[in-house]
């Protein structure tokens, strides 16, 4: 503003409009935005002509061909910060597509041992009863471990669905009793250092809010873990987590007495893939929060003060007593510290139908076989696509489980030669259920060309029974 001020005031000589060039170069490369450059330049020149009016009494007269040289400076300008916006955001969108690729692949690879050792200690259980040593001892360290697996998968699925941005589904949603979930996710969190859990505490009245247990589960982690983080290196640092009914809403705040934030990094705090001094972290954790919190109805904000604190404080709306009624009945799943009321299964009977399980890991393949066994069903066993077929051209089949990644033909190309051809006698409009070890595009593809469900793995019975009664309930 004073550099075009000082240059109108001198009559816009050469030298003027040659220093105004190069302030608008230099405010052009230090201004990330295209958008704040132009504000900038044009606010600032119209801030100096009315100064330059005002002192002066006239209006400027400008030389035509200096304003055409001008003009095409600015334009110059203007089109250079469009193409580098472009290339930048290009840049970025590569950088994302790479990052989700990768992180897919490493979960895929994380997920399936996982859920084979997990297959495992289910077999391992049903087999106790045959064992002759302590049952209790052994069940216990059984249960500990498939804890351990069911968080990891649960934290894989979690991390993907914040790379993802995947939205929650609201008709998951249950009435939850927000202290006894608090509790749990306090006593569950991996810590680093066993010392850290007397650091936190718990305090203030319980309240329920209607939600998925696990997404609010993983907010209070991420927001434990960025606590502990803070305060890791002060010894006398502490963490409280506040329970606060309201009128208009209910809040559970998180608070560390750590250094605090920065002002200046508050706005992008709940920015994807942006850090605040932890070089160790992703930046997606509280992205994820912001967003989880919206489908929840809520959101999430932070109250920093530096030098003394960190709060974040997560507002969910109030359960109407109307909703509580509602959700009181059958279809209620009240969540009481990790134990669900499971909801009453239907009556239809599994005992006599025929399923497929088309999988190539055979481990996987005993466990379903061995659930469904015990409900009377008769199990037709397949290690790839190919035997599928062949046991479909002579079998009857009343429901299909296919692994997505199978040799010869995969669980894709046989959900598309299922739906294409005729496969026996009343096999052709079969359900199909893909087993999968991850959710990505392959399972839209498959329910496009005609699968009608879908499980992630591992496959526990508590996943596919329903799963079961819903399709073979017809």
């Amino acid at each position: 503003m004073s550099i075009t001020f000082f240059g109108l005031k001198n009559g816009l000589s050469t030298i003027g409009l040659v220093t105004l060039a190069l302030m608008a170069i230099v405010l052009s490369a230090v201004t990330p935005s295209l958008i704040l450059f132009l504000c900038n330049f044009f606010l600032g020149i119209g801030i100096a002509y009315v100064l330059y009016f005002l002192t002066e009494g006239q209006h400027v007269v400008w030389d035509p061909i200096y304003l055409f040289y001008f003009l095409i400076l600015i334009t110059g300008l203007a089109l250079t910060k469009i193409f580098s916006y472009t290339i930048k955001q290009q840049e970025i969108k590569n950088k994302q597509k790479i990052v989700k690729a990768l992180a897919g692949s490493i979960a895929h690879e994380m997920r399936n041992p996982l859920a084979q050792v997990y297959g495992n200690l289910q077999l391992v259980q049903q087999q106790i009863p045959l064992l002759g040593i302590a049952k209790p001892i052994v069940a216990r360290h059984i249960n500990s471990a498939q804890k351990v697996i069911q968080n990891a998968l649960q934290v894989i699925d979690i991390t993907m669905d914040a790379i993802r941005e995947k939205p929650a589904d609201p008709g998951n949603f249950q009435l939850i009793c927000a202290k006894a979930l608090v509790k749990e996710a306090v006593a569950d969190y991996a810590y680093e250092e066993i010392e850290h859990v007397s650091r936190l505490s718990i305090k203030g009245p319980g309240f329920e809010l209607m939600g998925e247990a696990v997404m609010v589960k993983y907010i209070l982690y991420n927001l434990i873990q960025n606590a502990l983080f803070q305060i890791k290196t002060l010894p006398n640092a502490s963490i409280v987590i506040s329970l606060i009914p309201d009128k208009k809403s209910n809040r559970i705040e998180v608070r560390d007495t750590g250094p605090g934030i920065a002002p200046d990094a508050i706005p992008r705090l709940f920015d994807s893939f942006y850090t605040s001094g932890n070089q160790g972290g992703t930046g997606l954790g509280l992205s994820y929060c912001k967003r989880s919190m919206k489908v929840l109805g809520g959101d999430i904000h932070c109250d920093p003060k530096l030098d003394q604190y960190t709060a974040f404080t997560l507002s969910f709306p109030r359960v109407s007593v109307q909703q509580e009624t509602t959700d009181s009945q059958q279809e209620k799943q009240a969540y009481q510290g990790g134990d669900k009321k499971n909801l009453p299964q239907k009556a239809t009977s599994l005992k006599g139908k025929s399923i497929l399980i088309a999988e190539d890991d055979r481990y996987g393949r005993r466990l379903v076989k061995m659930t469904l066994e015990k409900q009377g069903v008769n199990c037709l066993e397949a290690e790839n696509g190919q035997q599928a077929l062949e046991l479909l051209e002579t079998q009857h089949c009343d429901l299909i489980l296919s692994d997505m990644q199978m040799p010869l033909i995969s669980g894709l190309e046989l959900v598309q030669m299922v739906r294409k051809r005729q496969t026996g006698v009343n096999n052709l409009n079969v359900p199909i259920i893909v087993l999968t070890a991850e959710e990505d595009n392959m399972i839209n593809a498959a329910l496009q060309l005609g699968a009608c469900d879908y499980l992630t793995k591992p496959i526990t019975s508590d996943k596919l029974m329903p799963k079961l009664y819903q399709w073979l309930s017809h």
